[in-house]
Formats: C-alpha cells, sequence, structure tokens
C-alpha cells in the first residue's frame, strides 16, 4: 500500500474480532481456505503475505487447453469470420485483437466453496481488465452440453466490444458483429466440448491401461518390452504384435532409446486405439514410437469382447496381455520363428472361439488376397487343408 507500485486508491479494514481466530491458524491453512474459496475467475485479488493466491480449481487436470487468438486458434478459420494480426484474432466488425484461454478440465467446475462468492464456469468476457458477463455464463448463447461446460472456462480479453456495450456496462447491444463473436466464442467451446467428448468415451469404454500401468509401473512390465524393443530396432525383425520402430531421420538409436526407456518408466501404453484393420488381420498391434495400442475391430475375437456395448475394457485388458506374452515368450528364449507359430495357431483358436465358421468361398479368395501381405510379418501361411 505505501511502495513504488502502491495503488492510487485503496480501503485498509481492521476486524478485531478475526485477530483470536487468525492466531490459531497456520498461514497454510489460511492460504487453502481463501483459495478453495476463491472462484477460478473474478473481478478481484487476494495476496497473503505478499503472494497472490490462485483458485484451487487452477489445479484441475485439464483435457484441452486452447490459445484463443493463437497461431493454432483455427475456430475462427473455420468460420471464415475473422483474421489473425499480431496480437490475436480480429472480428469482422470488432475493433482491436481478441485473444483469451480456454480450456476443459476432468472435474466440472460448479462445486465447492467457490461457487457461493462466484461462477468459475462458462465464458468470462473482458473489456479492458473488467468481466462484463458475471451474471451471464453462456454471454446470449443457448444452453449447451451441461457435461462439458460444467467443465469449461473460457476468458477472453476483447477491448474492441467497448462500442457496443449496453449503457448499464453489463452486457452488449445486439448486432451482427456480436452475432459472429457468438459464434466464434461457440466454436471454441465445441472443440473443448469435442475432446471431453472423446476423453470421456475412454473413461467409459474402460480404459484403464494408464491407471494400471502408470503408477510406478514394475520391472517385471518394463524391462522384458524395452529389451524386445531393442532387438527388434537392432534387428529390424518384428514379432507377432510388436512393430519394428520407425525412427525420426537423423535420430541415433541409443538415443531414442534412452527417450523410450523413460517413456514406458511412467506408462508403457501412452493411448489404445480401436480401428478397424481387417477381418483377417491379427488381433493388435503395438507401435513402439508412439507407444499406441492398435486393438482390431473387425478380429472376430476383439469384436465378440466388444459385442457387449460401450464398455471396452475386456477387449483393452486382453490386448495389453497379449503384447505382454509376446514380448515375455522372446524374453525367455523361445525362437522367434516358434513364437510366430505359437500366436499364428493361438490367432486361429480364438477366432473359433468366437464363434468363426469354416470359410465359404468368397472369404476363402479374401484369404489369399490377404496371404501376400500376411507373408509380409512373418506369419506361417497355412494350407487350405489345415
Amino acid at each position: 500500500m505505501f511502495g513504488k507500485h502502491r495503488a492510487r486508491t485503496w480501503t485498509a479494514a481492521g476486524l478485531s474480532d478475526f485477530k483470536d481466530l487468525y492466531n490459531k491458524l497456520s498461514v497454510g491453512r489460511l492460504r487453502w481456505v481463501l483459495s478453495t474459496g476463491l472462484p477460478l475467475h473474478a473481478n478481484f485479488q487476494i495476496w497473503l503475505n505478499g503472494e497472490r493466491l490462485a483458485s484451487s480449481k487452477e489445479r484441475l487436470e485439464p483435457i484441452l487447453e486452447v490459445a484463443v487468438g493463437g497461431d493454432k486458434d483455427t475456430a475462427a478459420d473455420r468460420l471464415n469470420l475473422a483474421r489473425h494480426e499480431a496480437g490475436g484474432i480480429v472480428i469482422l466488425g470488432i475493433k482491436g485483437p481478441v485473444q483469451g484461454t480456454a480450456k476443459i478440465v476432468e472435474r466440472p467446475l460448479t462445486t465447492g466453496k467457490s461457487e457461493q462468492y462466484g461462477r468459475s464456469h462458462g465464458f468470462f468476457v473482458r473489456v479492458r481488465a473488467r468481466v462484463i458477463n458475471l451474471e451471464d455464463e453462456l454471454f446470449g448463447l443457448d444452453a449447451q452440453n451441461h457435461a462439458a461446460w460444467s467443465r469449461f472456462s473460457m476468458e477472453i480479453d476483447a477491448d474492441g466490444l467497448r462500442d457496443h456495450l449496453l449503457s448499464s456496462r453489463e452486457g452488449v447491444r445486439e448486432s451482427e458483429p456480436i452475432h459472429l463473436f457468438r459464434k466464434y466464442l461457440h466454436q471454441i467451446f465445441n472443440i473443448c466440448r469435442n475432446a471431453y467428448t472423446e476423453w470421456n468415451k475412454q473413461q467409459l469404454a474402460g480404459l484403464d491401461i494408464e491407471r494400471l500401468l502408470s503408477d510406478a509401473p514394475s520391472i517385471f512390465v518394463t524391462d522384458p518390452l524395452l529389451r524386445r524393443v531393442r532387438h527388434t530396432l537392432e534387428t529390424g525383425s518384428e514379432s507377432f504384435y510388436l512393430s519394428a520402430p520407425r525412427l525420426p531421420a537423423g535420430t541415433a538409436p541409443a538415443e531414442w532409446l534412452d527417450h523410450y526407456e523413460q517413456e514406458i518408466a511412467r506408462s508403457p501404453f501412452h493411448q489404445v486405439r480401436f480401428e478397424s484393420t481387417g477381418r483377417y488381420d491379427r488381433a493388435l498391434r503395438y507401435v513402439p514410437e508412439t507407444r499406441i495400442l492398435i486393438v482390431n475391430k473387425d478380429h472376430p475375437f476383439v469384436d465378440k469382447l466388444l459385442a457387449g456395448g460401450s464398455n471396452r475394457s475386456s477387449a483393452t485388458l486382453f490386448g495389453s496381455s497379449e503384447i505382454f506374452m509376446d514380448v515375455l515368450l522372446q524374453d525367455h528364449g523361445v525362437p522367434r520363428s516358434v513364437i510366430m507359430d505359437f500366436l499364428g495357431d493361438r490367432d486361429r483358436v480364438l477366432r473359433l472361439l468366437a464363434g468363426e465358421h469354416p470359410s465359404t468361398a468368397k472369404e476363402v479368395l479374401d484369404l489369399l488376397d490377404v496371404a501376400k501381405q500376411i507373408n509380409h510379418y512373418g506369419l506361417k501361411v497355412h494350407s487350405l487343408e489345415d
């Protein structure tokens, strides 16, 4: 209040009844109490012993963050209603750049003590550093998907809106530029909502590989995988499920392996994807350079596991266990040719267990068409009598 950068005006208040309570509170406890009661975006700040406090909701894990008005902001380009300029996006009919941040988080922002003092979700449109829509979280848009909306927050600086403000300074007049501005806001929300939808599908699908393995995964899991990836990289010989790593040009194998070892120490799987790679293709494929496990939805056994609905946990666990069976067989010294034959025969058994019937004439022709591709990966190609 008295330093070189002091405010021009301020108010001081002495709370005598608060003194006894303050003496019983540690600074850490007081910091926690104040931060949990602080909304995510507010027109005021709280400082404690010279430290500006942030809302506890800033620590929520984001699913996606978008730099509004940044070089990678494609929302305006998709709508063909604005142009990029220094400092942000310029929307037709609104003076000056528009910029800010938007994010969607894993947990709802509509809960907690801070909701008593102000909202933390929705749009926060600032004109000259002041939020003009504290009471209108949608900024005039229709109600959005509740699950995504309760996790969405966007703060945006648009000083050019001052020419469109109502006399109360708490809203904007209806006009074509405001309509375009709302379309832009809605596009940003849709980008975040789509990211939430994909994230939510993984949760509902039982995609729990990261939870199973990311919490300090056992060296029993990571060491065999690392040894097999190293062997595949050195020899170029793929295993039944493990693809040979494709390194970026100019990358030294030893350098890449060091990086890969660090990554799988956190989680052997970065992502599990369910894709249609063909009825006669193997059930899954692990791509070391991206740590992505691709599960073939067309495989009869996987199709059977997925028949129960949206829950994919069984297929996910099946895919991860198959990968480790492959690398553990190699780690125990079983010759590659034996493993290829064994897993090839196992694939046939899985197909029979899934209820696959003997091939029709058309299916035989399809098999012959893919035989060359299968042989490329080193699989045993059986005769029709088999």
